[in-house]
């Protein structure tokens, strides 16, 4: 696991006080938005820091989803046996703005401790809230441990102090994530 600390939020050359400030605002009522799909939308998630990060999962029966084919938008629906659906959410840690372009993926474990598998998590573009996810198979309904595997982005930064960050790759575990199967 990895450990927890608030990376730098500082008046810089490239952060001004209002800029910083306004990131900050966004980020809180992106948060609220994750805090209330998590609490009153999925079957069950939940939230905590992880390095850099702020990670949120949530789970989810299995659900079609739009794709862009042929420059058409096409429903699918997810592929025979998928039964649950694994969400992801990564915000910064100090700011918790959503954070883009990562690669993302969800070991998923059961109580007895045995893993069930591992998936690479895409971006999914949500009304309210962007995150990774992707529907997968598991055996039946129960709780389950959550793994999430975050690599260091190789994307650039702006800003010599804040953008000393995601520096490291992050593992996070959360337990007792309970999953609901079936389809929506």
């Amino acid at each position: 696991m990895t450990t927890s600390s608030a990376p730098p939020r500082d008046v810089t050359d490239e952060a001004s006080q209002r800029g910083l400030e306004l990131a900050a605002k966004a980020g809180d009522a992106y948060q609220q938005m994750v805090e209330y799909f998590i609490g009153n939308v999925a079957n069950d998630g939940a939230m905590q820091q992880a390095g850099d990060y702020l990670v949120g999962v949530a789970a989810e029966e299995a659900e079609p989803l739009w794709h862009l084919l042929g420059g058409e938008l096409q429903l699918k629906e997810p592929a025979a046996g998928m039964n649950a659906h694994l969400e992801v959410v990564v915000m910064d840690a100090a700011d918790h703005r959503f954070v883009p372009s990562l690669d993302v993926s969800v070991t998923l474990a059961n109580e007895a401790g045995e893993e069930i598998g591992t998936w690479d998590l895409p971006f999914l573009w949500h009304p309210t809230m962007y995150h990774y996810g992707r529907s997968v198979s598991v055996a039946e309904s129960g709780d389950y441990s959550l793994i999430v595997g975050i690599n260091a982005p190789s994307f650039p930064r702006h800003d010599e102090i804040n953008g000393k960050r995601y520096r490291e790759p992050v593992r996070v575990r959360f337990d007792d994530v309970h999953i609901e199967t079936g389809r929506k």
